[in-house]
């Protein structure tokens, strides 16, 4: 019985390793790797796809006008101007990815005019531009010249 049992299990044994080598033969070494690559290539681009839509940044995702330009004048009235100065919104408007801000400042009677930026987003504040293309820069043309020196006179005075 015992012998029996075991010429059984070597029997199913051998079934199962013709089985493999079956398997094995009918998938050749170029075979092998050409469906490895085609199963690497579908997961690249699957994790791709994956990670170019999960979390596209929609327009409607930015918060309204109205309330970008709020914020922007309740940050720079708490942090940006100084006690006493009052400031003036003049003009709010979309210039493509920035809003521009015209705003007045006045202390005691005077006024300054300053345009300002404000990304859509309502992230960042930019207090000034700068234009490259109409932008003078000036330059000093005789660097090694040497200029006057102005004398100072320094007088100290105590009272003991």
């Amino acid at each position: 019985m015992e012998n029996e049992d075991k010429i059984l299990e070597k029997a199913t044994e051998t079934k199962k390793i013709r089985k493999r080598d079956k398997i094995k033969a009918h998938i050749s070494k170029k075979e092998f790797w050409q469906i490895t690559t085609i199963v690497f290539l579908l997961m690249f681009s699957w994790a791709v796809a994956y990670t170019v839509y999960s979390n596209p940044v929609a327009v409607d995702e930015y918060p309204s006008m109205e309330s970008v330009k709020i914020n922007t004048l309740e940050f720079i009235e708490s942090e940006m101007i100084a006690p006493g100065v009052s400031i003036n919104l003049l003009n709010f408007s979309d210039e493509g990815c920035l809003y521009l801000m015209d705003l007045e400042l006045s202390y005691e009677g005077q006024s300054q005019f300053v345009k300002s930026y404000v990304s859509k987003e309502g992230k960042l504040f930019f207090p000034e531009a700068i234009e490259i293309d109409n932008s003078e820069i000036i330059v000093d043309s005789n660097p090694g010249e040497k200029k006057e020196i102005p004398v100072v006179e320094l007088f100290v005075m105590s009272h003991c």
